[in-house]
Formats: structure tokens, C-alpha cells, sequence
């Protein structure tokens, strides 16, 4: 059964702050972050257009013990605009390239 980790459980949180880099997937400079977590499956999280990656830290400090990625969307946060607009299937496909260059 999950724990639930309230705002005074502090023992229970991870320790470990997600680690902020810039990739270069297709020509964009993807702002990116991740925290990484030993032997777990990764959660990747689309923080939504308009947000920042700050904005789900609070989220990813409750998943204790978990790999999280999320990145700023192009022209979202510190990540570049698009000089097109894109899709979802762009997104995805972005994504996919992005998870490609993480291994």
C-alpha cells in the first residue's frame, strides 16, 4: 500500500532534489529535469502547456524512492520557443526523441 506523506511527515520525503540540464533534442534546447532514483521504472511527467517544471516539484518530492522527468515545453519556462507550432503527435514525437537521449 502506498504512503501517504503529509506536509509534517518530512522523514518520508526524498532527499534527493531533481537535477535541472539543458538537452538538445531536434534542434531544441530542451530545459529538462530529473531525479533520479536506484533500480526504480522512471514516471515521466508533462507538467501541462503553460507551466513550468518548478511547478511539479512539490509533486515529485512526495514520490519518494521514484525516477521522475519532466521537461518545460519549447516556449514554455526556459525552454526555447518553436518557430512552429506543434501538434500533440509533435509533442509526442519530441518526447519519444527525449527519452531516447536519456537511455
Amino acid at each position: 500500500m502506498p504512503t501517504l506523506v503529509t506536509g509534517n511527515d518530512v522523514s518520508k520525503r526524498s532527499t534527493t532534489k531533481p537535477k535541472i540540464e539543458y538537452i538538445d533534442v531536434d534542434g531544441v534546447m530542451l530545459r529538462v529535469a530529473i531525479r533520479s532514483a536506484r533500480g526504480a521504472t522512471p514516471l515521466l511527467l508533462f507538467n501541462g502547456i503553460g507551466a513550468n517544471l518548478e511547478l511539479v516539484f512539490p509533486f515529485i518530492e512526495a514520490l519518494h524512492d521514484r525516477e521522475v522527468i519532466v521537461f518545460d515545453m519549447p516556449g514554455i519556462g526556459r525552454s526555447p520557443m518553436w518557430w512552429v507550432p506543434r501538434r500533440f503527435s509533435g509533442i509526442a514525437r519530441l518526447t519519444s526523441h527525449l527519452l531516447d537521449r536519456l537511455g
